[in-house]
């Protein structure tokens, strides 16, 4: 055999095994090798799957002042990209299962702050998944990181700051100044309510804006000063659903509970079971919406302030 002839077959034996083992390298790694999107994704921690109705927390945070206490539904829910806090007075009566009303700062008061948690579930017919009670100082340092909220104060008999000519009247706060602020205008209990609300909505949709895990941090350095029954997994859940919020860009919404301050409590309306279902997009829980003579105190339909 000349040398030629044997190079070339060879050559053709050599191309013949390592032909194949290189396409099956280059198969291999395109099916291993995340794309560079994928891989972002997954580097950022930012999930890949869609949420689910697992993506979703109602809570009842309640902070504790020095002269007033703050009570707030604070709703998350991803999948349907909403973000809404319903503002309560203190002065709220509920249905007491020994018959006839309490106040909520009473239940909070002889019963704690799942006690208030599970009356205001069964006077709204919605389910109240968790509770929150801290010191608002507290509670403001841990929202330190949060930033500045400016809200829009028309509608609010309060001061108007930051003013211009043909805008409505602004005010920006950090959350350290919120219970000043509060204090200084000393607002009617349903109106502080719902500016608490719209404080709250403005400082979470911020911090959300900013970095969505945030809010869960915030959590974590207040746990060790909390009443509550969220645990590891439940601050895991926060930050995941804050993560879809950041991602749809939610806004969110804010308001309080129809009703009227009389003799010294706040009587919910006829209509605020479904007011709060339809502000937080929650299902009615036990397939029962309460009947509107069942509800303590019922006023008839309140108008805006």
């Amino acid at each position: 055999m000349s040398r030629t002839r044997a190079f070339f077959c060879g050559f053709c034996l050599t191309a013949a095994v390592l032909v194949p083992l290189i396409g099956c390298i280059l198969l291999l790694r395109e099916t291993t090798v995340p794309s560079a999107s994928q891989a972002g994704a997954e580097a950022s921690g930012v999930p890949l799957a869609l949420p689910g109705p697992q993506d979703a927390l109602t809570c009842l945070v309640i902070s504790s002042g020095e002269e007033d206490t703050g009570f707030l539904l604070v709703r998350l829910d991803a999948a349907a990209s909403r973000l809404a806090v319903l503002g309560l007075p203190a002065q709220t009566a509920v249905l007491s299962p020994e018959g006839g009303a309490v106040l909520l700062s009473e239940a909070l008061d002889s019963a704690g702050p799942a006690r208030a948690a599970e009356l205001l579930s069964a006077t709204l017919a919605i389910p109240i998944d968790r509770y929150l009670l801290a010191d608002s100082s507290r509670l403001a340092d841990a929202c330190e990181d949060f930033g500045a909220a400016s809200v829009n104060l028309s509608g609010f008999s309060v001061p108007e700051a930051q003013t211009q000519v043909g805008q409505a009247p602004v005010r920006t706060l950090l959350p350290a100044q919120v219970e000043g602020a509060l204090a200084e205008w000393d607002l009617p209990a349903d109106q502080q309510a719902k500016l608490l609300a719209a404080v709250t909505a403005e400082f979470l949709s911020a911090a959300i804006r900013t970095d969505p895990v945030l809010p869960a941090e915030a959590l974590r350095t207040l746990s060790s000063h909390m009443t509550s029954n969220m645990d590891g997994n439940d601050i895991a859940l926060v930050e995941r659903v804050c993560t879809f919020l950041a991602r749809s860009g939610a806004e969110a919404d804010w308001d309080t509970l129809p009703g009227r301050m009389q003799a010294g409590r706040f009587e919910l309306d006829d209509t605020a079971p479904d007011a709060a279902v339809e502000l937080l997009g929650v299902a009615v829980s036990s397939g029962e919406e309460p009947e509107a003579s069942a509800l303590p105190g019922t006023a008839g339909p309140a108008s805006d302030f």
